[in-house]
Formats: C-alpha cells, structure tokens, sequence
C-alpha cells in the first residue's frame, strides 16, 4: 500500500467522509488517492485556504468528528493559520495536511527554495500537535500520534506536514502502533466528582447549573438536555451554549455583559454554581463579576487542568472528562430542600424582564428562526449580530444547534462552515452572517451555487463595522473612521451579488418577511436590512453590578426583583 492510500485509508477508519482543500503540486498524490475512494472519503474543492480550513472546522463541529482540510506548501498553508488558530481557541479537532518537497534547509539563507518554509514552528503556539514527517517509516506513528491529539483530552488542532516524494512509497503496515492511544491527563476518580456534586446540591438552597460549549464538543448535549429536564436545577449558560437547553423551562438564559438580564440575576442570586463545559473566564477582579465569586461557591469540572490556572475565589476545581461524567450525573437522583422556592424566584425574574430587550430586529430574527424548519444547525459570524442571533434564539426557544467562533472571533468563518456542517449532517444549513463578515469569505458562494447545496446565506447588513462604530463612539473619537459608508466602508449590491453567483434573492426589512414557501428554495442569499446606528444591547457599562445593564429598565421592576430571595 502506497503512503497516500494509507493516509486516506486510516481517516476513513476514524470516520472522516469528507475533506477540504485546494490543490498543489505536492499534495496532488494525496488528493488523487482521495478521488479513488471519494465514495467513502470526498475531497471538495474550496476557493480559498482559508474557506477550506473553515469548512473542515464546521464539518468537525457539527459531526463532533475530526475534521480534515489540505493545503500546498508555502502560501497554501499560511492561508490556514487563523482558522487554525480559531480551532485552537475554541477546542475543535482539526487535522491539517500540507507536504513539503524537499529536505531540512541546512544553511542560512533566508529562501532556499521556492515557497519552502517551516509551518511547524509558525503553528507551535496554535496546534496540539504538529509535526514534519520526511520518512515512510514515520509517517504511521505520526498519523496515529497526530488524530489521537487531536481528539482526546481537551481537542484541538494538528498540523501533518509530509515530504512530498514519501506519497507514492510502500509502506509496510504495523497494526500495533494503531492501537497506542496516546495517554491524557489523569483525571480524579469520576464517581467522587459526582457524589461531591450531588452532595453540594443537597447542601444548598439556591443551586444553579452554568453550562458551556464543552458540551457540545464531546457529544453530550442531549444526555444533558435530558438531565436538566429532569432535575429541574436552574440552569444558566455562556453564549456559545444558549443551544444546549433552550426551550426548557429551567433554563434562563445566557450570562455576560452582553447576556441576557435574567441570566444575569440569577447568577447573583445563586449560592452555588456548577460549571459544566464551560471555561469560567470572568474578570473575577472587576467590580461587576467580583463580588458574586467572593460569596458563591463554586464548583468547575474541566478536563484541561491549566484552566484551573486562572484561580476564582471559592472554587472547587475537578479534573473530569465530560463524556464520562454525564452519564454517571444522569444516573442518579438530585435533590435539594429548598428547590421550588428557587425556582419560583428564578422564574419571577424571567418574567419581569421577559420584555425588556426585545427590540424590533430581534423580534424579526426570531420570527425568522420560527419560521425556518428546515435547518437544524445554523453557522454565526462575528459582530453585532451573533449576539442579536442569540438573544432571538433565547427568546424564540430555538431548539437548534449554533455553532460559533467563540474565543477568538473569527470574522468571515460563516459561510464556509455552513458548507462543511452541510456535509456533516446532509442536512439544510442557516448561514447567518454581516455585511463585514460576508465579505471576508465570499468566493464560498461559488461553492455553495456550484454544488446546489442547501444553505441559505441570510445576510444582515447595516452598512457599516457596527460593533467597531460603537467602540469608536465609546471612545470619544470625535469622527468616525472606517465604520460607515461615509467613513470609508461599503457593502456590494447583495442583489446582484447573489444573481452574479446564480443564487435566489430575496430582501427583507423589518415591515416585510420572507415568505415560507422560500425556505425549501434553496440555496438562496436573504438580505435582512438595518439601520446602521443600532447598537448592542442590552450592555453592561465597566464597574456597574452585572445586573445593571443598560438601557435600564423600568427601577420599580428592579426594585420588584431585588427584594426577591
């Protein structure tokens, strides 16, 4: 067996049925082995690197499988380093394939040989695992090292960058080295993890659940949506996870400065938390967050122990694998003594601020996500309106999976990562993306007109760098710079860009809908109008409580829910 069927071979043994990539000349041996077995493992043809690395990013997270991108050597492969890097930061298991075609250089000069250079040490810092394979003889070990970082323990990405001429080698299969597991962190005794849990809720009174994207990535938010249901803990969480328990009567929204104002008061008024999937990275020492840590107990369960580095005061740290966890937690029964009298007041406080930031572009988006029942995973950019997106899938108890770039925020991942979650569902994809974000990724539209693929790319377009404007403004700058058609940005004509693709248009604003037969006609590019000056809201200001969020409600509502207890 040649080296390039092994390669291919092995991931479709680990469930890889797609890649992502654009050709080279020394990755061309690998993708030819791709097409031979292209039935079992697809290799499409992305527009740009950067897409390519995306979609495999959409593709893992929607499969919570091992997603796979390629690229050539040089400039290739430095087109994938941020989508990288957005892998790194938000723990998704992604595989990067690239190859180099000749040997180590040995002298000092700066280029040697065309397009040749180090990615190993360019991605040190944003890689688990990332290594120069030059032999047939390593290249099993490797592979099988590389896909075991990248999907254990705490995911995330590796780089294989493979001498070219290796490809069309024998190789001589050890199915030993194929069952090396690389070893994980040591985690504590999984059954005293859970029976400190249980035995903490037992001792409270105002217990509350706060759950976070790790869920989602080890596969278990249905065993957990289960639990919750069952339990009926109050249950709050970050932003990337609304997701996970929406529609539920115990869940209560997203916390943060610009979460949901329930969620916030209920994290104030709770004595102790429970964090589940979730990095707890608040600024424990500012005036807002401060104080709740100071008196709440906490307990953090974790699998990646340097987390534990960032010290929140009252806390209880476990190192645990979720995916063990969780079914151990659904096992056994909870109880707390004074649950109902809490989950009376969490729900008061809901109830009071139900209507508070439900402004007229949020209630068009969730009339828009309850109208849309074709799509069971939607892909979000970044700025201004994920957050909109995320409070109307709150409010509209959305019961569909969000995948975000979280941590790092990369602008213009949307639309490729819909066409990867497309291939790893076979399912229709909601693409929600801004005029900005839009445009960082655009060639992907060919892909998606070209392969007839069912994703609907809504557009909201303001005109403008909405959340930049803000900060512009934040900052007293006395003009704006960049941010607006008359500061020096610009956004296309989305009709004819759609029609230039070979798309369906359709134009929507805040008086006029799409029309439901539209939803099964896809692909098609929405384009949802508003108006430039619309800020994020609701919004905590730099040393306010965490509940005191602007633009302020009504004080006799406050007053209502303070006196709650």
């Amino acid at each position: 067996m040649k080296v390039a069927d092994y390669l291919v071979d092995y991931l479709i043994r680990q469930g890889v049925t797609d890649a992502f990539g654009i050709p080279g000349g020394v990755i061309l041996d690998l993708l030819y082995a791709m097409d031979a077995r292209m039935e079992e493992l697809t290799p499409h043809l992305c527009f740009h690197e950067q897409g390519a690395a995306c979609a495999a990013v959409g593709y893992a997270q929607a499969k919570k499988k091992l997603g796979v991108a390629y690229a050539t050597r040089g400039p290739g492969f430095t087109n994938m380093i941020t989508t990288i890097a957005d892998a790194y930061y938000d723990s998704v298991p992604l595989m990067i394939i690239t190859a180099h075609s000749v040997s180590k250089q040995i002298n000092e000069m700066r280029i040697e040989f065309d397009q040749e250079l180090n990615p190993i040490s360019m991605v040190a810092d944003i890689t688990k695992y990332a290594v120069r394979v030059d032999s047939e003889f390593e290249l099993q070990k490797q592979l099988n090292r590389a896909y075991h970082e990248a999907t254990s323990g705490r995911m995330g990405p590796v780089v294989l960058d493979i001498l070219s001429s290796i490809f069309s080698k024998d190789i001589t299969i050890n199915l030993q080295i194929e069952t090396e597991i690389c070893t994980s962190e040591q985690t504590r005794d999984i059954n005293t993890v859970v029976e400190n849990i249980l035995s903490s809720i037992q001792q409270s009174k105002r217990p509350v659940f706060l759950i976070g994207d790790g869920i989602k990535q080890v596969g278990m938010s249905e065993m957990l949506y289960t639990f919750i249901s069952e339990s009926e803990i109050p249950v709050i969480s970050s932003r990337a996870a609304h997701d996970i328990a929406c529609g539920l009567p115990n869940y209560y929204g997203f916390v943060g400065s610009h979460g949901t104002r329930f969620a916030n008061f209920v994290l104030c008024k709770a004595d102790l938390l429970i964090a589940l999937g979730n990095r707890m990275s608040f600024p424990v020492n500012s005036e807002s967050f401060g104080p709740i840590f100071n008196t709440i107990r906490t307990i953090r369960i974790d699998i990646d122990t340097s987390e534990f580095l960032r010290e929140i005061p009252n806390t209880d740290c476990y190192s645990a694998d979720l995916k063990e966890l969780i079914p151990l937690l659904c096992q056994k029964k909870v109880q707390c003594a004074g649950l109902i009298d809490w989950i009376k007041v969490c729900s008061e406080i809901r109830a009071n601020l139900w209507d508070c930031d439900q402004e007229p572009h949020i209630k068009y988006l969730m009339e828009y996500l309850e109208k849309d029942n074709n799509s069971s995973i939607v892909t979000c950019d970044v700025g201004n309106h994920e957050f909109w997106v995320s409070h109307a899938a709150v409010y509209a108890k959305i019961k569909k999976e969000f995948l975000y770039s979280k941590s790092f925020g990369m602008l213009g991942c949307s639309i490729p990562k819909a066409i990867g979650a497309y291939y790893a569902t076979k399912k229709p994809v909601l693409c929600i993306t801004g005029d900005q974000g839009m445009q960082m990724n655009i060639q992907e539209l060919q892909y998606i007109a070209m392969h007839n693929i069912p994703i609907c790319v809504f557009v909201i377009n303001n005109h403008a760098s909405g959340m930049i404007r803000s900060r512009e403004i934040d900052k007293g700058k006395t003009y704006l710079l960049h941010t607006t058609q008359n500061s020096g940005y610009g956004v296309p004509n989305l009709g004819k860009l759609a029609e230039l693709y070979g798309l369906k248009y359709y134009r929507c604003n805040k008086n006029k809908y799409v029309d439901n037969t539209f939803y099964s006609n896809l692909p098609a590019l929405i384009e949802m109008e508003v108006d430039d000056t619309i800020g994020l809201n609701p919004s905590l200001p730099r040393g306010k409580e965490c509940w005191d969020m602007i633009p302020s409600c009504e004080k006799s509502i406050l007053e209502k829910i303070m006196q709650l207890s």
